[in-house]
């Protein structure tokens, strides 16, 4: 009688283990391809802020109508520089997910291919800014900080739900990248510190300066 109480004990033990394993793995594939959908997007609005800053360079656009980011006036990196360096960590983030996933025995979802399909999976994850108009450095550096928002919020929740303690904790770090990028975004557009980081916490629905 033990010994089946026993077994059962281990069948029902290992149902679950798998269970939670399955759930994390999705939480897992759900982030995945919302980097995916970060990374897709970041290069869009890269080429948008090579464009802006060549017609600059070119003097077709005064500095203050064009919203020049006050850092690169100064000297500072360039808001391409600058989009360039987040989104590959973007990309860090990505590649570690999707060994992550390999580990945990699934496939990594397809990234979006085109404007169609980028648009369609931005609506999912909520993201509200047009691709279409990034013709300033504000409107450039707005689509930036609500991507990093969305990020924010998608992995706080995916710290809630994930079972594993090493998922945990790459979910937390993750996250806290998020975080310092939309500060530094935040910060190309002023030399205000109060103004570059508003509030003591993220909570994924800061606005721009």
């Amino acid at each position: 009688m033990g010994e089946t109480v026993d077994r059962r004990g281990l069948l029902l033990a290992a149902r679950d283990l798998f269970a939670q394993t399955d759930e994390d793995a999705q939480i897992i594939s759900d982030a995945l391809a919302m980097e995916q959908v970060v990374v897709a997007s970041y290069d869009v609005a890269i080429v948008a802020a090579h464009e802006l800053e060549q017609e600059l360079s070119a003097g077709g656009v005064a500095t203050a109508a064009a919203g020049l980011p006050v850092r690169q006036r100064h000297g500072r990196p360039s808001l391409e520089t600058a989009l360039r360096r987040i989104v590959a960590q973007e990309r860090e983030h990505a590649e570690v997910l999707s060994s992550t996933l390999d580990t945990l025995g699934a496939k990594p979802p397809t990234p979006p291919e085109g404007a169609v399909a980028l648009a369609r999976s931005r609506a999912q994850l909520g993201l509200e800014r047009s691709l279409d108009l990034l013709d300033t450095a504000r409107a450039i550096v707005a689509v930036a900080i609500e991507l990093e928002n969305v990020q924010i919020t998608r992995y706080l929740l995916a710290v809630r739900d994930l079972s594993d303690a090493r998922l945990i904790a790459l979910a937390l770090q993750a996250m806290g990248a998020e975080g310092q990028h939309a500060t530094a975004l935040r910060g190309l557009l002023t030399d205000d510190a109060a103004l570059a980081v508003p509030e003591a916490f993220e909570r994924g629905s800061s606005s721009v300066p």
